[in-house]
């Protein structure tokens, strides 16, 4: 089947395998990611106390992991922190007694000099 001539081929980032060989290239180093928790329901008052000391405990843990870790005003918070290899964050979410109470989102993050010279490139390479 033939494509319509107003169709674009994909750009290399957006091909499967340039993804797979991105995907294997980081899981090599470590990656900078942020955690992200955000209360999504009330865990039982009861509960508290075990969950405070639960949450203590992961991050003595996991403290060598994190440049930094902050938490949100009225409950949540996030992490920037440095994982070798997707079990690790894994195994940490799985751990902490608040992930059941909260949406949890993980974000790669990536310096601000490689953004600015990789959007640099690309507009270059358009032009």
């Amino acid at each position: 089947m033939q494509r319509p001539a107003s169709a674009r081929p994909l750009q290399s980032w957006m091909r499967p395998r340039d993804t797979l060989t991105r995907v294997r290239r980081i899981q090599e180093e470590r990656t900078k990611l942020a955690v992200i928790y955000r209360p999504r329901s009330t865990p039982p008052l009861e509960a508290m106390p075990m969950m405070m000391e639960g949450m203590a405990q992961r991050l003595t843990a996991y403290e060598g992991k994190f440049d930094s870790i902050y938490f949100f005003a009225g409950g949540g918070g996030f992490g920037l922190g440095n994982f070798d290899h997707p079990d690790e964050i894994q195994k940490m979410t799985a751990e902490d007694p608040f992930t059941l109470f909260s949406e949890v989102e993980i974000r790669p993050i990536v310096d601000s000099q490689t953004v600015l010279k990789s959007l640099q490139d690309a507009a270059a390479n358009r032009g």
